[in-house]
């Protein structure tokens, strides 16, 4: 799988689901955590359970400190409130080099 093609990868039991720009799934059998290690720093830990490839990001929405991070194909992925300053940062990062 080529890295570009993640959109984003959400933890399943023993499994990380990896969700494909093409919308398509294949399963990663490792934590999520090991998968982390893998990537490249334009993966970010958004929740417990998610990892977002900040290259897909359309807009973030916040409300009462939780948000969900709109993706270009439109899927909806809740970012945590204790995640959310780090999200903040990231994002204007990407947003002041475009």
């Amino acid at each position: 799988v080529a890295i570009n093609d993640i959109l984003y990868c959400q933890a399943s039991g023993d499994y990380v689901e990896l969700h494909l720009n093409s919308a398509r799934q294949l399963l990663f059998s490792g934590s999520l955590k090991k998968l982390a290690d893998l990537l490249p720093a334009n993966f970010i830990k958004v929740h417990r359970s998610y990892l977002v490839n900040l290259d897909f990001i359309r807009a973030l929405k916040s409300d009462s400190g939780t948000g969900q991070l709109i993706l270009t194909n439109d899927d909806s992925i809740p970012v945590s409130r204790r995640m959310m300053p780090s999200v903040r940062d990231s994002m204007s990062e990407i947003f002041q080099n475009e």
